[in-house]
């Protein structure tokens, strides 16, 4: 079986996370993933260590670039069974560590799983030396393709759609009905928000949203789920907005397909996104969606979305309060429709030409 080690898992269950446990399980007994990592421990660890991974640390470039890079160096020159490193990344700062692998023969795929505008000339120089050093270009998305690559190296990007358990999503009136009355949320109207409480999913403006919306209708409350480093910088925030009460921080959860149907709206006003795999969970529960404007229009597959400025913070209120009553209907089949369900067959043909140790070429158009 051939080994291929995975770069760019954290301790933190997102989307990322979530696409390689799930490509982990799907590629069972064709290729054994590994992981290196500069994290304390990993999402779905317990998970990974029983179907055989081998897990690696080594310091992130947050303690030293060069004392980053001398670990990788190091690790690589005494792991030879490793001709594959798939990198899944968001920003192009990552082509130190690229060019390194690839400096030591390896085959280099990186993944780009963010579709953040080129914002200084730093990073479109980050951008040109990956192309330099990468093998081969997949993307979760056309946005994080250009994002990532350029425009120029979209034909030559593999585009792999984050997958989800549709049935887990799916509506259903009862399941509501239980969450709503474990979470004491049986009478109010629920926005409902899921992301890391860090920068990029801009959670402040989250909170601006929600004490705007309180305004209008004092029955409103938000359920916030996951954590972050901005995690106490938030609830303090929250508290100087005098809606405390008005939110529960759930945290990490394992339920967010409940959570989900307990819920009336959706929003996810992020500064910038890949394609979040959150807002196809959303859609297959039902919800109607309000995602920033920086998201791209490739998340709305149902048609039950809108894309609404950072700036209006009164619209992203009107807008919430109108989804107050509406119908709920299962998107199941919008899911598989698009390709998104776990279920629809990747194509396994591709990702294993990607990740496959003896092919140096694309396996892009």
């Amino acid at each position: 079986m051939k080994k291929v080690l995975v770069y760019g898992m954290t301790n933190l269950t997102g989307g990322i996370e979530n696409y390689i446990y799930n490509l982990t399980k799907e590629f069972r007994g064709v290729f054994q993933f590994d992981f290196l990592i500069h994290f304390e421990s990993m999402a779905f660890e317990k998970e990974m260590r029983e179907n055989g991974s081998q897990i690696f640390y080594i310091p992130g470039k947050g303690q030293g670039i060069l004392t980053h890079l001398r670990a990788f160096f190091h690790f690589l020159r005494k792991h030879r069974e490793y001709r594959v490193i798939y990198f899944n990344v968001m920003d192009p700062m990552v082509f130190p560590t690229v060019m390194a692998a690839r400096l030591m023969g390896r085959k280099c795929v990186v993944h780009s799983h963010n579709g953040d505008m080129m914002k200084s000339k730093v990073q479109k120089i980050c951008r040109f030396f990956l192309n330099l050093a990468v093998n081969q270009r997949m993307s979760c998305a056309q946005c994080a393709s250009e994002y990532l690559f350029g425009k120029r190296k979209r034909k030559q990007t593999v585009v792999i759609h984050n997958k989800i358990d549709t049935e887990k999503y799916l509506f259903d009136q009862d399941v509501r009905a239980r969450k709503r009355r474990e979470l004491g949320i049986e009478d109010q109207f629920v926005i409902c928000h899921v992301g890391r409480l860090t920068h990029q999913k801009n959670p402040k403006g989250v909170i601006d949203i929600l004490a705007e919306t309180v305004k209008k209708d004092k029955d409103v409350i938000l359920l916030s789920v996951g954590t972050g480093d901005m995690k106490e910088e938030v609830r303090q925030y929250a508290k100087a907005k005098h809606v405390t009460e008005r939110i529960r921080f759930l945290g990490v959860r394992q339920d967010v397909n409940e959570i989900m149907q307990a819920s009336d709206v959706f929003i996810l006003p992020s500064f910038y996104e890949g394609l979040p795999i959150v807002g196809i969970e959303a859609q297959a529960s039902g919800l109607p969606c309000l995602f920033s404007d920086c998201v791209t229009r490739e998340t709305d597959i149902t048609g039950n979305c809108q894309f609404l400025s950072l700036d209006d913070k009164a619209r992203w209120a009107d807008e919430i309060i109108r989804c107050r009553g509406m119908e709920r209907n299962n998107q199941g089949q919008q899911v598989m429709k698009h390709g998104y369900d776990l279920k629809h067959p990747l194509d396994k043909n591709i990702i294993r030409k990607c990740l496959d140790s003896k092919r140096e070429k694309s396996c892009g158009k």
